[in-house]
């Protein structure tokens, strides 16, 4: 009895292996065809690849990526006759036929029985990949037109990594140029798909190359910055500053991070730096007002804001500005005032006026400049009620009209 079981397995054995080799030779012989069956044809390669006794096999690997070749080769040749070729499958098949190929090349990497290493289907990989090698462009530029970011930055990888391979030392297959160009695609594309890891792996590598330096600098500071890597986003601006300093994006960011974490200090000396850099901006001392303002320095504050109309006497958010300082030195005046006796009270609350008609024409200014902010608006309406004049109920209608 066991030995009719083993001899059953054995039998048994033997036609799966002989059935998944049979599976490879009628691909091959399906791909000859003038019409293959291609779907039949990767379902066969499907059970192959997946099977303990042949997927081992180089061979079997070699025919599933040519398999694949064949498939974006019919539908790319489509264009030449002016047809439209099925995009998605002529792409998703040359990206397939690549893993494939890699596999064949590293299968026949592994010695034989006798020690020998047999190249026949890794040479035959090179020959493909070498025709393949710009069509990984143009399957990066369909998935990234298409917002499918991670197939883009496959498709864009692959086209780096072909250089690469060690069947290629020696050879160049394409100008730096170019391939600097691909990498920055790639890089994008990574971003976008959410891999700031990739994103930035590459965008370290082109920082140091010559190619579009600045905005380089600027995509790997917002990866850094999207990473929360505080030390590293703050390091690629203060580079990107030096570089570039007629750019406004390093040294704002700069000056906002240092804001943001509490390093006061430090963004006055980069506003310094900045002003220094760039004198014709107003922004800059805008902000050094802001800076000076909440740390209730106000006549510094006011003297930066000026500094910012000098520049630009139709600067908005300078003119906005001003009429903040005053409206809000005004109510802190009137919120203290109540505390007071009433003589007292009466005093400090003409004080208080004086601000709200020293922060009105800067605040009207403002407000026609920009007539939907609603902080011009809520202060303007402030200072018409204390000055109990009746262009407060206009005020009030706009705060209803942009909501609580």
């Amino acid at each position: 009895m066991k030995r009719i079981i083993l001899s059953a397995v054995l039998c048994l054995a033997v036609v799966s292996v002989f059935s998944q080799k049979k599976n490879v030779t009628a691909v091959k012989s399906e791909m000859a065809n003038s019409k293959p069956n291609f779907t039949e044809a990767e379902k066969l390669m499907t059970e192959a690849k997946n099977d303990p006794e042949t997927m081992d096999n180089p061979e079997t690997w070699y025919v599933s990526g040519s398999l694949e070749d064949k498939i974006f080769s019919t539908e790319n040749s489509k264009l030449l006759l002016k047809q439209t070729p099925d995009e998605p499958v002529m792409y998703e098949a040359l990206i397939k036929s690549y893993g494939d190929f890699l596999k064949t090349i590293d299968l026949e990497k592994i010695p034989n029985e006798k020690g020998k290493v047999n190249n026949k289907f890794t040479k035959q990989v090179k020959s493909i990949l070498k025709v393949d090698h710009p069509y990984y462009v143009n399957a990066g530029a369909y998935y990234y037109d298409k917002r499918a970011y991670d197939k883009a930055y496959e498709a864009f990888n692959i086209y780096l990594d072909i250089p690469k391979m060690d069947i290629f030392k020696g050879e160049k297959l394409v100008e730096d140029s170019t391939y600097n160009q691909i990498m920055f695609y790639a890089a994008y594309s990574a971003g976008y798909a959410g891999d700031s890891i990739n994103a930035v792996k590459l965008l370290e590598i082109l920082k140091d190359k010559d190619y579009e330096k600045e905005q380089v600098y600027a995509s790997l500071s917002d990866e850094y910055r999207d990473m929360k890597d505080t030390v590293k986003f703050m390091n690629i601006l203060k580079e990107g500053s030096q570089l570039f300093p007629k750019n406004l994006y390093f040294i704002q960011s700069l000056i906002n991070l240092c804001i943001n974490s509490g390093q006061i200090p430090e963004a006055m000396i980069y506003l310094d730096d900045a002003i220094k850099q760039d004198p014709t901006e107003p922004q800059y001392w805008r902000v050094k007002g802001d800076l000076y303002e909440a740390d209730k320095n106000f006549d510094k504050a006011l003297d930066a804001y000026q500094e910012s109309l000098k520049i630009n006497p139709e600067y908005t958010a300078a003119i906005g500005s001003i009429g903040r300082l005053y409206y809000n030195q005004g109510f802190d005046i009137q919120s203290k005032a109540n505390e007071k006796s009433i003589r007292e009270s009466q005093a400090e609350m003409e004080k208080a006026k004086d601000f709200y008609k020293k922060a009105l024409p800067y605040l009207e200014k403002a407000h026609q400049a920009d007539p939907t902010e609603r902080q011009y608006i809520l202060a303007l309406y402030g200072v018409y009620y204390a000055l109990n004049m009746p262009q407060m109920d206009e005020m009030e209608k706009l705060l209803n009209d942009t909501g609580n």
